[in-house]
């Protein structure tokens, strides 16, 4: 009997510890560092070869300008990580909202990342953008309903509603992914294009 009660009560200690790191934005700083870090490892591959290319066109036979589309947007992510991560350490919301929020972004973090990096590959991956880019507008559209409190609060109001429409960008960057490329090359032009490239 004892036991059992020690182990609940060590149990609720864990899950409290975890959903306090998670509230305080710990979460999204570790995977935003980590994001940044592979990020960094990639342009270390892709700037020798980048930078040695005579001709544009030799991009697309290699297939690098893909993978240079999928390091910016690593990158990009890990920036947007620390910023989710400095948000939530202000405190300005309720605990739960805040852990939810920061779970949301973090997964839908790893999901885009993935779906970038696995999507150069194999097609089927780049499906994790849509979901990535989805969860990651549920986060901060949470954030955003619940309403900030607190000395910072009328900036974050401005805040926020920007991050939801970079989300929302992201998910028709996501579908975009997924349609033929004779459709999108009608309506945006090809890969090396202004339209396409204004659009990510």
């Amino acid at each position: 009997m004892a036991f059992s009660v020690a182990h609940n009560q060590a149990s609720m200690q864990a899950r409290g510890q975890v959903t306090e790191w998670i509230a305080e934005g710990r979460l999204n700083r570790w995977f935003g560092w980590l994001t940044l870090l592979i990020g960094v490892v990639l342009a270390s591959w892709l700037d020798p070869w980048l930078l040695s290319t005579s001709k544009a066109a030799a991009l697309d036979v290699e297939g690098i300008s893909v993978w240079r589309h999928a390091q910016g947007v690593i990158i990009a992510m890990g920036l947007l990580q620390l910023a989710m991560s400095r948000l939530l350490s202000i405190r300005c919301f309720p605990t739960r909202t805040q852990v939810v929020a920061g779970s949301l972004t973090t997964a839908g973090a790893i999901c885009y990342c993935g779906g970038y990096a696995l999507g150069t590959t194999w097609a089927n991956f780049q499906q994790l953008i849509l979901a990535g880019s989805l969860a990651n507008l549920l986060g901060f559209a949470l954030l955003w309903r619940s309403g900030p409190t607190g000395p910072h609060a009328a900036m974050i109001r401005i805040v926020l509603p920007v991050a939801c429409f970079g989300m929302l960008l992201d998910f028709t960057t996501g579908i975009l992914q997924l349609m033929p490329p004779l459709v999108v090359t009608q309506f945006f032009g090809g890969a090396n294009e202004v339209s396409l490239r204004m659009l990510r």
